[in-house]
């Protein structure tokens, strides 16, 4: 399987999952974590990359091409409806979309997407994810700086999602369709409300981190229950929260909470307990990579309009096979009139050289017969007169 290091680098805090992943099988090497001075910004990108170049080989970190992840705040998330196309218009119908609503010029951000709604529906959905350019530049050149490929930069919600799917497959929760999820990843300085729906992500915001948290949390639980035509809410799942905050949500919110830890069943890391859901989203990266479906936000290899396809194709490649065909049953029809008239050919030469030895042969005889017959025919006088 693949190997890969795995990056969630946010409000100056470094979180490294190194592993392999691959055929729904993933398998932790390491997990590290280090506080920096800095973010990933466009001033220090090539500096930052080579202090994470020192801090992998001080750390004994093997290279892997990266997967990395930014956070909510870095993203624009915009729900779309279409009435649905083929496959090869598709991305061109997003992409004007997400245009016709954003001030920022098209050569300044980077768009990638992903379908929610049903194969064959008549009005499509996807949710669109929009970065900066200028960021997905930051990433390139600090991964250049450290000497590593960048296989992938997607929102960090997309891999706290793989994560909760890992930790609850198999369990009633992931085989419901029919009701959400919300799941909140609280990291030291920062943290993360989402809503999920099997593989969909409906709701991702940015929350601050402090005393107000479990107050955020509620709010929008409230918020999401109260839009018409949303799916309820089954449980509430959190990662990297304190004794505190669960103890005030399970007195705000109504719906069971659960914890979960992203590096669960993980042998041999040295990780602190308080400090694991930090890791969802860098962990979630490596579950999402194993999945058969991939990453569903990638923007380094982002969804593009394809050219159209000329409905006559089909015709000029059945009329070329056509003619194909017919120019090689004529070579094969020439090529069996040139061998029966070589060989006919053959026959006849080899026939008039019989005719003409046997033709020699009938010219000798006839001498001899000519000779004969003139020894039968005696001139008498000639031979009287020889007598004589």
């Amino acid at each position: 399987m693949p190997r890969f290091l795995a990056i969630d680098w946010d409000q100056n805090q470094l979180h490294v999952v190194a592993g392999v992943a691959g055929g729904g099988k993933v398998k932790f090497e390491r997990a590290l974590v280090w506080r920096e001075e800095k973010s990933p910004n466009p001033a220090d990108a090539e500096a930052l990359g080579r202090l994470l170049r020192e801090r992998l080989k001080s750390a004994g970190v093997a290279p892997a091409p990266v997967l990395a992840c930014v956070g909510r705040d870095r993203v624009i998330l915009k729900d779309l409806r279409f009435p649905a196309v083929g496959i090869a218009e598709e991305a061109g119908v997003v992409r004007f979309q997400v245009f016709k609503e954003l001030t920022d010029a098209p050569e300044e951000v980077v768009i990638d997407y992903v379908t929610v709604s049903a194969p064959g529906a008549a009005e499509q959905q996807a949710l669109a994810v929009v970065i900066r350019r200028e960021i997905f530049t930051t990433y390139q050149k600090l991964c250049q700086s450290a000497g590593l490929k960048l296989a992938a930069l997607t929102p960090r919600s997309f891999g706290v999602a793989a994560s909760l799917r890992k930790t609850l497959a198999g369990t009633p929760a992931s085989e419901d369709s029919e009701s959400a999820l919300a799941v909140v990843v609280v990291g030291e300085r920062w943290a993360e409300f989402s809503v999920l729906r099997g593989q969909k992500l409906l709701v991702a915001r940015s929350l601050a981190v402090g005393a107000g948290l479990a107050g955020e949390v509620r709010r929008n639980l409230t918020v999401y229950a109260g839009q018409a035509g949303r799916a309820p809410l089954n449980a509430l799942y959190l990662a990297g929260a304190s004794d505190e905050l669960r103890e005030r949500l399970g007195e705000l919110v109504q719906i069971p909470i659960h914890e979960f830890d992203p590096l669960a069943g993980a042998a041999g890391l040295d990780v602190p307990t308080a400090g694991r859901g930090a890791f969802a989203g860098a962990a979630g990266l490596l579950f999402a990579r194993a999945e058969a479906r991939g990453l569903p936000i990638n923007f380094v290899q982002v969804r593009q309009p394809r050219a159209p396809r000329d409905p006559n194709n089909r015709r000029y490649v059945l009329a070329a096979v056509v003619l194909a065909l017919v120019l090689l049953g004529g070579v094969l029809w020439c090529s069996l009139v040139y061998t029966n008239a070589a060989r006919h050919l053959r026959d006849v030469i080899g026939q008039r050289e019989q005719l003409e030895a046997k033709l020699v042969d009938d010219r000798k005889e006839a001498s001899l017969y000519t000779a004969l017959n003139d020894w039968d025919n005696v001139v008498w006088l000639d031979e009287l007169y020889d007598l004589t």
